[in-house]
């Protein structure tokens, strides 16, 4: 008797650079491993060095390019052995998930970012967004935010939080007292959207001890040159050197989706501060959340304290494991059936 064909499962993921779309669709693809499938993952390459990708396992297949014809013709070839096909950002959902459609493999779409409406140009590609959301079998969202924002446009949804890797960084590299400089982290792409305007303001507004390591690269790199007080790093793909590094994380994004960042942080029992906006209220505790940079300012001065610091990482590596770890996110996929 034949043996039968393994199940595979078809992930797409659009252009996301060195972003947490890319960490997420490799936990993903790390748990339905463990459970024995395989899953053949079409992502574009990263600009910077990317581990995540360079997996040799054969459960594990990443091909670093997304073409039309290439997916196509592996859909055309393997349908009959695909589980479902599950597409990441905007993207590609706009372009690949008519495939899943016309072969009638069940769609399942993970939306990562907002759904918003600006230009002409975004209007229209909205519409064809939304038209394939409404078709697809399931749709994940990962913050109650995007899930409000969907419920929006008539798109029912599961969400499931993000999750981070339980690692503790390295032995720190230094660990200030209350009477010398405070580090604080931005870690993200340098673009308007993230708040890298607000964060030359508020170097004026915060004690001089105090330290702004950004890591990351973008568009607006350049106005944080020469900024008193900022210490541009560059991209860093591993975190554990980010973590070990810093005292504070501090989000200054405007509206996020999520904010993987904060639960890094979180998990390497740092405190966060970010603005209250976006999916970020929802993991970081109200206190240490702001309006205003004045009041970014007040809570960055509460941290200089490392007593203050140390209660609340403590506090912060709690929240972490019960809501964010890889173990909830886990039994939270096994709950959707993926």
């Amino acid at each position: 008797m034949a043996k039968a064909a393994p199940q595979k499962i078809v992930r797409i993921i659009g252009l996301n650079q060195g972003g947490g779309a890319r960490i997420h669709c490799r936990q993903l693809n790390d748990y339905i491993e463990e459970t024995g499938r395989q899953t053949v993952t079409f992502i574009p390459p990263s600009p910077f060095s990317d581990p995540l990708t360079k997996t040799k396992n054969a459960n594990s297949i990443y091909i670093e390019r997304l073409r039309l014809s290439e997916i196509f013709i592996y859909l055309v070839r393997h349908r009959s052995t695909i589980s479902y096909v599950h597409v990441h950002l905007k993207n590609a959902v706009i372009l690949f998930s008519w495939m899943a459609i016309l072969f009638r493999l069940p769609l399942i779409v993970t939306v990562h970012q907002e759904i918003v409406s600006g230009s002409l140009r975004s209007s229209l590609s909205n519409r064809v967004y939304t038209f394939f959301l409404r078709r697809a079998t399931s749709v994940i969202s990962i913050s109650n935010y995007i899930k409000v924002q969907l419920n929006a446009i008539g798109v029912n949804s599961t969400m499931i939080w993000n999750a981070s890797e339980d690692v503790l960084p390295q032995t720190r590299k230094r660990e200030p007292n209350d009477h010398r400089t405070l580090v604080i982290g931005v870690v993200g792409e340098l673009t308007a959207r993230k708040g890298v305007e607000d964060l030359c303001e508020l170097t004026k507004l915060v004690p001089p001890e105090c330290t702004f390591a950004v890591y990351g690269v973008g568009p607006l790199s350049s106005i944080l040159s020469g900024v008193r007080g900022v210490e541009l790093r560059g991209y860093e793909s591993d975190r554990s050197v980010i973590y070990s590094s810093i005292d504070v994380l501090l989000m200054l994004s405007h509206g996020e989706p999520f904010g993987r960042v904060l639960t890094e942080a979180m998990a390497n029992s740092l405190p966060v501060i970010a603005r209250h906006s976006g999916g970020a209220i929802e993991v970081v505790d109200r206190e240490w959340t702001f309006n205003t940079l004045g009041e970014c300012a007040e809570l960055v001065s509460k941290l200089r304290c490392r007593r203050a610091r140390s209660e609340v990482g403590a506090s912060n590596r709690e929240k972490f494991t019960s809501l964010f770890s890889l173990d909830v996110f886990y039994r939270r996929l096994k709950e959707f059936g993926i």
